[in-house]
């Protein structure tokens, strides 16, 4: 299937675990793109997250690079969407994650050139909903650096692209409709992260929706890899339990391959439970200095393995429901997404969460990326296959100030739908010192036990600043959610001077 430039969509889902991308055009329906795992070629409809570094500056992504996780750990690097302001180093070369995403979504975008005989210009790139700045900036860089003819990246929040996803096979009959009036809440569990969307739905005229956020959250540490992360555990200290007594102490090379060895086969039991094999019979063998360890793992274990990652996946639908300001009676229809959906153990904490069985999408690991297709084909004006007025994404977090004795003056609220832009006048004085800079840190949400230092700025002007004068700053939010600030001196209601903002 071949498209044109002018009526391509692109929709891309960068993941913890894998990535994917879809694409549609004028008469073609959406689909995945197959992507080819270098070196051999073979064709897989995901990219998983893995790198390897067999030597200096040569890089294999995707499935061949997981295979050497278990044979050559310390040349792998795994998960890096967890570390976006992290460096790795292999050997005697570091590499920044901007460097490590760019590899990626350089082959997944190299797939996509392959379908589409033109060039792309344009995509949409899925993010976690409370991803920051620099996860921002670091997303978009890498993604228009990854292709040469790509010169613009809209982020789409992951739960809002599962929505998209939702109303499509709603459409098309392959799950339940929403309420005609009423809130949905999408819970989105993938490889690394989960995201909560709370959204106010109603029915509009021809069949549409008209959707509006209601309030988002995320756990950024909370996904399948630390379900793999607790059963690998278990899997570790059952084999040195019982290997003590044959085999000497472990170097950190041997710990290492064990470890790839357990996370390898924690990832196979929970896709077999999730499959409804029960108990699952598994063999890790070729373990260093010691046995092979055969055991089983039924569901019960399982659940006790990960019984605080549980606790945390409700957790996470509290803060969620707090955000909106909604309480989960209110709830009207649960959506679940993502690859962790498929699990039985999160379908049933999710169901017991709020008394009934949440929907489950016909394919919630391919949800995120048709949502961002279908979000794309609205920005290039192709038809979509659902009728949506335009979604906006809203505000994580309150930006704002703090104060003296711990108070904090907000700016732009959480739940700001955006694009968005707040003056605040007079919030700050120039000191008596005749300083030709001031700094002032910017803090990101209003509670108190959640607040956090985004960055601290600094107001600069040619010459000395005239003491005790008003500093007026306004804040300025995109649909990409990244924050530029201006700052100018107050005279009456006129501005006297325009300070250059640095430090964001």
């Amino acid at each position: 299937m071949r498209t044109t430039e002018e009526s391509s969509a692109v929709g891309i889902d960068y993941g913890t675990t894998s990535s994917l991308a879809a694409v549609a055009g004028q008469g073609v329906p959406l689909h995945l793109v197959p992507v080819a795992q270098k070196p051999d070629g073979h064709l897989l409809d995901f990219l998983p997250g893995y790198l390897y570094f067999p030597r200096t500056h040569r890089v294999i992504v995707g499935d061949v690079a997981r295979r050497f996780y278990t044979l050559k750990p310390h040349k792998v690097i795994r998960s890096v969407k967890r570390g976006m302001s992290l460096s790795w180093t292999i050997g005697r070369t570091t590499y920044s994650a901007a460097d490590l995403v760019r590899y990626v979504l350089r082959e997944i975008l190299s797939a996509v050139r392959a379908r589409v005989p033109h060039p792309i210009r344009s995509a949409v790139l899925t993010a976690p909903s409370t991803f920051g700045q620099e996860d921002r900036r670091t997303l978009i860089d890498a993604a228009l650096g990854a292709s040469r003819w790509l010169k613009s990246v809209t982020l789409l929040d992951e739960p809002l692209a599962a929505f998209l996803a939702f109303l499509q096979e709603a459409h098309e009959g392959l799950c339940p409709e929403p309420p005609r009036r009423g809130t949905v809440l999408v819970f989105d569990m993938g490889g690394g992260t989960t995201d909560i969307s709370v959204l106010g739905v109603r029915g509009s005229g021809s069949g549409g929706w008209k959707a509006r956020v209601l309030g988002v959250w995320s756990d950024n540490r909370l996904g399948g890899d630390d379900f793999d992360t607790a059963l690998a555990g278990h899997l570790a200290a059952e084999w040195l339990d019982m290997s003590a007594s044959q085999r000497g102490p472990l170097t950190e090379s041997e710990r290492r391959y064990a470890g790839g060895k357990m996370m390898a086969t924690a990832e196979r039991i929970k896709k077999e439970l999730a499959r409804g094999v029960d108990p699952v019979t598994v063999t890790v063998d070729g373990l260093p200095g010691g046995p092979d360890l055969d055991t089983s793992v039924d569901g019960v274990l399982y659940r006790n393995t990960v019984d605080a990652l549980l606790g945390r996946v409700r957790e996470a639908l509290l803060s969620g429901l707090e955000r909106a300001g909604v309480e989960s009676r209110q709830v009207d229809c649960v959506v679940l997404a993502g690859g962790m959906g498929c699990t039985r153990i999160v379908r049933n904490e999710v169901a017991s969460f709020f008394g009934r069985p949440p929907v489950l999408l016909e394919d919630p690991v391919t949800a995120v990326v048709r949502g961002a297709c279908i979000h794309h084909m609205g920005m290039v004006r192709q038809t979509p296959p659902v009728l949506l007025e335009p979604l906006r994404p809203v505000l994580s977090h309150t930006m704002g100030l703090r104060l003296a004795g711990n108070q904090f003056m907000p700016i732009l609220e959480a739940g700001t739908e955006l694009p968005a832009s707040r003056t605040m006048h007079g919030c700050l004085l120039t000191p008596h010192t005749g300083c030709a800079a001031i700094r002032v840190p910017l803090y990101s949400d209003a509670d108190a036990g959640r607040r956090r230092l985004m960055a601290t700025l600094t107001l600069s002007s040619d010459g000395p600043l005239p003491g005790g004068q008003p500093v007026a700053l306004e804040l300025q939010a995109d649909v990409n959610k990244l924050i530029k600030v201006r700052a100018f001196l107050e005279r009456g209601s006129s501005v006297e001077r325009i300070l250059e903002v640095t430090g964001l």
